[in-house]
């Protein structure tokens, strides 16, 4: 496989999950006891070894790939839609660095339940 077609993969890794997650954060506009409700579901799903693994190394990949396609395409970003494209690109990267990292110390070394509050 492609670096692009593994990009695409992990790509939808990480849309599946993100769905799920940000449907969760909007059911706490129906009320925080929703909220709470929908996480201890879907927490299930995410928080399986294989599927925490997972979504971690698309995560992982997903910098590294985006990192390397843009350093592929250097100098070639010419349009504005090409370089929003870039910046999304750099911001999605520094988020997929960052999110995770802080959800883990919270979890590991503060033990912090990482809900609603």
């Amino acid at each position: 496989m492609t670096t692009n077609r593994l990009h695409y993969a992990s790509a939808l890794v990480l849309m599946v999950f993100v769905t799920l997650h940000l449907g969760n954060h909007l059911m706490s506009l129906q009320s925080v006891e929703a909220h709470l409700e929908a996480m201890e579901i879907l927490r299930q799903v995410y928080r399986n070894p294989f599927a925490e693994t997972l979504l971690m190394l698309s995560c992982l990949f997903q910098v590294y790939s985006g990192l390397r396609l843009m350093k592929q395409r250097k100098g070639t970003f010419n349009t504005t839609f090409e370089k929003i494209r870039l910046y999304s690109g750099l911001y999605v990267a520094f988020f997929l660095i960052a999110h995770p990292i802080a959800i883990w110390v919270g979890r590991l070394y503060m033990h912090l339940d990482t809900n609603f509050y």
